[in-house]
């Protein structure tokens, strides 16, 4: 803690030095040192710097994330009882007692092994707590605080079984992984395996390798709802060894997780994005999921991180070996491992005897009305399933019952009015509802503009799905996962744990449902809507569509039982879509790679994104081009460097905020690296302002 204006502050102190930098006068004293010993160790500490460095962070902010926990985060202690020393070496233990309760108490601590409370003592003996406090009086017993770990509760149970026979294909990248890992400086590995081939399971032999060389090893999963499945398949495997972290879990779960990791009582730590900065002491290994998932890419609050990008760092810092696992690798790992930075493996088939599911293309141009959501061939493959007491899985990427709501007589459309989006119907809630701000507003009977009865619902989500196969398909069960239904802790597991035991015939989800998730009783899989991410006006939107229907897909048939899929386009000769049907990645990838090198875009290039916003519609314009003047002056003479003039944001209005950004690429990052440090820029960015703030995003994500 250190005196800061007219409060103290936390800090890090990441160095010392013997004395202050030139041109400092007087320098406070600290308030106090919180910590008995330091939190990060040199390796952490040097990928802290980096982090800053790179994604133009401070270093505050960037060890924040690290140690994301409130001051006044502690063990938490609980009262024990214990026998006294002197007492447990008496021959004749309850000769000590001068009543039946307290021979009680004593014969039950003499054979219990495990620490128990006063009242849980009392309880188990039948009698008073009384009773203990005259033992303690006696000295025949003491009490004493112990920590009591707050240890995460999962109640998914996996059918896991150590030692599974693997495939010649596993085998094969299993020897080339254990081989990379003896090496001193390992070349990061991308691990391409199609959905279902068993990529979970050469992680965990690989993990088995890495603990044998009493190392520590990581495992990221971009999804918290993948957690419990992750999880009961780590923990039957290597028990408490395996630690879990990430922001779902309450503060003192957290808290204890991290700092049982810290103490190398945790070997293997499985977490969303922020689990790469976990204080692993020795890491052998760092394995990334799905690695091609937006979700790694932090976007607010800075540092404004990618976690896969990161792992790759940390582990060239430790000389560990990190492996970037997926179906549908991102178009800049595949890149580089065609240009050799990455060695790739491929698993390319399935363990399932039956290999890929049949993927059929429905095309939605010409149908009538009733078919928009669910076409004939897709609800008589749900008809099936159901007799057969098989399950499905539908996925739209969209919540609520209808996304618009327009009137027919002057064509307004119900808008939110802190976000220049149309408001979504939820119809549980009886509501209209801003995804983005969540403002509310109850269903209106008329229209708010012209005051008459002509409102009309289009469009559609979930929970519009839900209700047509509840209607048209009598006594179904359904269970929906998306954001409404998943709010609170445990609610993911909570939903899907009755699915997994087969007590469900249809899960209806948005993207939660599209990864990692593994059903072996699921043979359908519907996609309602293909061309939604489509639609998105960004760089990746292809990428993004094929990438989806790939994964999606990928949750049928991985049982006893072959697997079917339904694709839904209004767009079906799109090359997304086409090679999708395929599951022909290297198609997508050549098609993919041309388009960006004829655009000069990632991995062609590296981009730097800013957005200012502010109240004032004004403000934000004015501020856009005054950071665009600084930048245009400061890259005179760099041709190899384009600046994007600042343009309205996709999302223009945002909680009452209006958006404006500008963007720079250049195929070379350190062309622009000195203006992005330049004391001009900087004065821009940190100057003391009201009303409006400045965001910086090195390698964005998307450009929304």
């Amino acid at each position: 803690m250190a005196p800061f204006g007219r409060r103290d502050a936390m800090g890090f102190i990441t160095a010392l030095r013997e004395r202050p930098p030139e041109g400092v006068g007087e320098i406070k004293p600290l308030g106090r040192v919180i910590d008995a010993e330091p939190l990060f160790g040199a390796e952490l500490i040097r990928l802290l710097d980096w982090t800053a460095d790179y994604y133009m962070a401070s270093l505050g902010e960037t060890c924040s994330v690290a140690y994301p926990f409130e001051l006044n985060a502690k063990p938490r202690m609980v009262k024990v009882v214990l026998l006294d020393d002197s007492v447990r070496d008496s021959a004749d233990l309850t000769g000590a007692a001068t009543s039946e309760p307290q021979r009680r108490v004593l014969e039950f601590l003499i054979n219990q092994k495990a620490l128990l409370s006063p009242s849980e003592i009392a309880r188990e003996a039948g009698v008073s707590e009384g009773v203990l406090k005259t033992l303690q009086r006696r000295g025949l017993v003491r009490m004493q605080s112990r920590e009591a770990l707050r240890i995460p509760v999962f109640s998914y149970q996996s059918n896991e079984r150590a030692g599974l026979d693997l495939t010649t294909e596993q085998t094969e990248a299993l020897a080339r992984i254990e081989t990379a890992l003896g090496e001193p400086s390992p070349k990061p590995i991308l691990l391409r395996g199609v959905t279902g081939s068993g990529k979970t399971e050469v992680y965990l032999r690989a993990i088995e390798s890495v603990l044998g060389q009493g190392k520590t090893a990581m495992a990221l999963i971009p999804e918290i709802s993948l957690t419990p499945q992750t999880m009961d398949r780590f923990r039957s495997r290597f028990g408490d060894q395996v630690g879990i972290l990430h922001s779902a879990l309450g503060q003192g779960e957290r808290y204890d997780e991290w700092r049982m990791v810290k103490q190398g009582r945790r070997r293997i730590i499985v977490g969303a994005r922020s689990a790469i900065f976990a204080p692993a002491p020795d890491l052998g290994l760092i394995i990334v999921d799905e690695e091609h998932e937006s979700s790694y890419k932090q976007s607010d609050p800075s540092p404004r991180y990618h976690a896969r990008d990161l792992a790759v760092v940390r582990a060239s810092l430790c000389g560990a070996l990190c492996i970037l696992g997926s179906a549908t690798p991102s178009v800049e790992s595949m890149q580089n491992a065609r240009a050799g930075k990455y060695e790739e493996i491929r698993l390319t088939q399935r363990i399932a005897k039956h290999g890929m599911p049949e993927v059929n293309l429905i095309d939605l141009r010409g149908r009538p009305e009733e078919e928009e959501i669910l076409s004939e061939e897709l609800m008589q493959g749900l008809w099936s399933r159901v007799e057969a007491k098989q399950q499905s899985i539908l996925f739209l990427n969209r919540r609520g019952f209808s996304t618009t709501l327009t009137c027919s007589q002057c064509g307004h459309i119900i808008s939110c009015r802190h976000c220049s989006v149309a408001l979504v119907y939820h119809r549980a809630a009886n509501q209209l509802i801003c995804h983005h701000c969540d403002y509310r507003e109850p269903m209106p009977n008329d229209c708010p503009n012209c005051a008459e009865k002509f409102i009309r619902q289009r469009g559609f989500g979930t929970e519009k799905v839900v209700h047509l196969l509840e209607e048209r398909i009598p006594g179904v069960r359904v269970i929906r996962l998306d954001r409404d239904a998943a709010r609170r802790k445990g609610d993911h597991d909570r939903l899907l744990t009755p699915f997994r035991r087969g007590e469900a015939d249809v899960l209806v989800g948005t993207q939660m449902i599209a990864k990692g998730l593994d059903f072996p009783n699921v043979t359908l899989v519907g996609i309602i809507n293909a061309d939604f991410s489509l639609a998105l006006p960004d760089f990746r939107a292809a990428e993004r569509t094929f990438t989806l229907l790939t994964q999606v897909a990928g949750r049928s048939g991985r049982g006893a039982h072959p697997g079917e899929v339904f694709i839904q386009s209004y767009s079906p000769d799109h090359y997304s879509i086409q090679l999708a049907l395929k599951q022909d990645y290297d198609a997508f990838f050549e098609k993919e790679i041309r388009y960006r090198r004829l655009i000069g875009f990632p991995p062609y290039s590296r981009l730097v994104l800013w957005r200012v916003e502010a109240e004032s519609e004004d403000v934000a314009r004015g501020k856009a081009w005054e950071l665009y003047s600084v930048l245009a002056e400061g890259l005179k003479g760099q041709p190899e460097v384009t600046l994007l003039p600042p343009v309205e944001a996709p999302l223009y209005r945002l909680r009452d905020h209006y958006r404006w950004q500008l963007a720079l690429k250049s195929r070379d990052y350190r062309a622009f690296r000195p203006l992005l440090n330049s004391q001009e820029l900087q004065r821009v960015l940190y100057a003391r302002r009201a009303g409006y703030r400045i965001v910086q995003d090195v390698d964005p994500s998307d450009m929304l």
